[in-house]
């Protein structure tokens, strides 16, 4: 069986479920770079399987368990309980039974920078008070995950100029015509949230869709369900004919440089760390030397290791393909940026997902779930 063969059919463990479209190259070879550029093009003519990725801020989990007790969990938490941690060092519990539980949690853990202490009350205070909004948009069984959009503590705003409630919970701004529909509902409304998992139980880290989660909106409390891309934005894939032509001629070193070595069984969660510490954004690739180099002084990898990555003749094949399908899927991001979906503007989108579409793809990786986000001008903030 050739290494490329070998890929297809049994695709290495590297990375998460929701993969950045670029880190196919390294999580799935030169199939997955394949796959990755196959599924830009098609994002770029369709329309109606792309989704906004929602930049609300702070994500919270709410819901029941079959005990039918609410709870509202910030997401530190939440990521407490799935370690199976029901208390922080400090004795406070991490499982939110009730509004003083989450102001607790808040005021304990996190780094509160001096003279910022303020700031940090009034942020808790702010999160315990939205307790009687969730509760009253509560599934009967589960949890759900969303990011905030807007609350009383930070609310849409009316813009008079241009007709808009514009509101920006982090670093892209949301704005929707006053006369709208949806804006409508945010003139009386006193939160909006973005729902954007459910998970059948608490701490549970399997992750599926609420089905009709704008169903569970009150006239308090918009819940936004899945949004989709409308009208499909046209790009130009000439670029992608070029990438594919560089895949092609470097299939074989990407796929040999990937491939289980002796005392190297996964070159992929390497680059996988790498990324996620320097972010997927154009010129990245110039620091992976300096970078590697860091983790042998620190004691992370072995100098032998290292030495095998850095001497390896596939690993510029596979940055510089991780460089050209980043190139490629921000034009995308510009291209989808540029329109409105369902009544909803933005500016500095955070990005767009896109489960796998079905059809047929010639170099597939079936249930792919893809994210293209602009790592560039996007962060989480920390509250």
């Amino acid at each position: 069986m050739r290494l490329r063969e070998l890929f297809e059919a049994a695709p290495p463990k590297v990375g998460r479920k929701y993969q950045h479209i670029e880190d196919l190259a390294f999580t799935n070879g030169s199939n997955g770079a394949h796959h990755a550029v196959e599924r830009l093009r098609s994002m770029g003519k369709q329309s109606g399987s792309i989704e906004l990725k929602w930049d609300g801020s702070p994500v919270v989990y709410w819901g029941r368990d079959e005990d039918g007790v609410f709870r509202l969990f910030p997401k530190n938490a939440w990521d407490y309980l799935k370690r199976g941690t029901t208390q922080t060092k400090s004795g406070v519990s991490t499982e939110m039974n009730s509004p003083e539980d989450i102001r607790n949690f808040i005021l304990a853990t996190g780094n509160t920078e001096p003279g910022k202490e303020k700031q940090r009350q009034n942020y808790a205070n702010q999160m315990a008070s939205l307790w009687r909004y969730f509760e009253k948009i509560s599934p009967e069984v589960g949890y759900i995950e969303g990011g905030i959009l807007f609350h009383p503590g930070q609310p849409a705003k009316l813009n008079p100029k241009t007709g808009d409630y514009d509101f920006t919970p982090n670093i892209t701004s949301f704005h929707i015509p006053a006369d709208s529909d949806l804006g409508k509902r945010i003139r009386t409304a006193k939160v909006m949230v973005a729902a954007t998992g459910y998970y059948e139980t608490m701490g549970t880290s399997d992750e599926t869709r609420y089905p009709n989660a704008e169903e569970l909106s009150t006239p308090d409390v918009i819940v936004q369900g899945t949004t989709y891309v409308e009208e499909a934005p046209d790009v130009d894939d000439s670029e992608l004919d070029q990438i594919e032509q560089y895949i092609d001629a470097n299939a074989d070193a990407i796929d040999a440089f990937l491939a289980p070595k002796p005392g190297l069984s996964k070159v992929g969660d390497i680059l996988y760390t790498f990324f996620n510490q320097n972010l997927r954004v154009a010129g990245v690739k110039n620091k992976f030397q300096s970078w590697i180099k860091n983790q042998v002084a620190a004691k992370k990898m072995s100098a032998a290791m290292a030495q095998k990555v850095l001497s390896d003749p596939g690993l510029d094949a596979v940055l510089t393909t991780v460089e050209m399908i980043t190139a490629a899927k921000m034009n995308l991001i510009t291209a989808l940026g540029a329109g409105t979906h369902s009544g909803i503007k933005q500016t500095k989108p955070e990005g767009y997902v896109q489960a796998h579409p079905g059809g047929e793809f010639k170099r597939d990786v079936p249930g792919q779930f893809v994210k293209a986000i602009d790592q560039a001008n996007w962060a989480p903030r920390k509250n």
